[in-house]
């Protein structure tokens, strides 16, 4: 009985193995001609090798076992995916956040924070302030240093310190490379830059400020003799204006004149150089300077417009007499 068992196993089990091999191959050789037509035959190729190889090591099994694998996919990913909210844009989406009502409704121009008679709120209203981008609020910053309340004084004076003294190394190690190569126009404008951003803060006083706004001056004289067209037109005006704030007007002149010469089609030197004439009361300047913007074709603005209109009002002065423009 054993015997005849033996005889009847050997050729199922013989039959069920050359089922197998030949599933197996069929298996590999659809695999690969179906990854082919796809476009994705580097990454499949090496699975349906792997896969076919493991089918002839273990005859029957492994293919019961990937058929039950892939029949238990097709049950659960016949119900479709909804990708109607699914976007595939490059398009940048910023999602709005909802507004911090306790901190915005607090917020107020940091004067008036000043004159808040609350100690608390006036002190979280500065602390609100540092914790932003203080270069951005530093001449307001600059007020609470002489705040009666000492908290309030030595937060704001704390930021402006480091401010500074940040700034006055940079200055000084620029400077230091610029004097070893003054032709290099890139370390010039760098510099000139920073002393430019660092002086419209007005948090440097007294004879500091002087020596920075001549500083910045020379700066601009230096990277001129190398290149006048590498000065913006606003730096032009901002020279011109630094140097009639330190009561160098023949200097402030000069820097005006040069701005109207290398930027004649730009509103800024225009209405630099109209400012310093109409500060100092010199009508014929100011008019000439006027008839070059008007040649210029250069549209003034309103601030320039209310100079024009005060100057035609105001009758002429005597000559000798020196007169100044409030």
């Amino acid at each position: 009985m054993r015997i005849g068992n033996d005889r009847l196993t050997a050729p199922i089990f013989l039959a069920a193995v050359i089922v197998n091999a030949v599933f197996a191959v069929c298996y590999l050789i659809y695999g690969l001609v179906t990854a082919r037509r796809g476009g994705q035959e580097r990454g499949n190729r090496g699975k349906y090798v792997l896969l076919s190889f493991v089918m002839l090591i273990c005859p029957v099994a492994a293919a019961c076992t990937l058929g039950a694998g892939h029949l238990v996919y097709q049950l659960l990913s016949r119900h479709g995916v909804d990708m109607s909210d699914v976007s595939f844009s490059r398009e940048k989406h910023e999602s709005p956040l909802p507004a911090d009502l306790e901190t915005e409704i607090n917020i107020v121009p940091m004067r008036e924070a000043m004159t808040v008679a609350d100690t608390g709120r006036r002190r979280r209203m500065l602390l609100n302030v540092l914790k932003k981008d203080v270069r951005r609020s530093l001449s307001s910053i600059a007020l609470a240093m002489e705040n009666a309340d000492s908290e309030t004084s030595h937060y704001a004076t704390s930021v402006v310190t480091d401010v500074l003294s940040d700034f006055r190394g940079t200055a000084q190690n620029a400077a230091e490379a610029l004097k070893r190569d003054p032709g290099n126009v890139e370390v010039g404008k760098l510099l000139l830059e920073h002393l430019l951003t660092a002086l419209q803060y007005n948090i440097l006083t007294g004879a500091e400020k002087s020596t920075y706004a001549y500083m910045a001056a020379n700066t601009a004289e230096t990277v001129f003799r190398v290149s006048p067209a590498a000065l913006e037109d606003w730096e032009y005006a901002r020279i011109t204006r630094l140097m009639d704030e330190q009561g160098d007007f023949r200097a402030a002149e000069q820097w005006a004149g040069r701005g109207l010469e290398y930027w004649p089609l730009k509103l800024e030197p225009y209405k630099e150089a109209m400012r310093l004439y109409f500060r100092h009361g010199d009508r014929e300047a100011f008019f000439a300077c006027l008839e070059r913007l008007k040649a210029a074709n250069v549209t003034a603005d309103r601030e320039t417009m209310e100079w024009i209109r005060f100057f035609r009002r105001e009758p002429a002065e005597p000559a000798g007499k020196e007169k100044t423009a409030r």
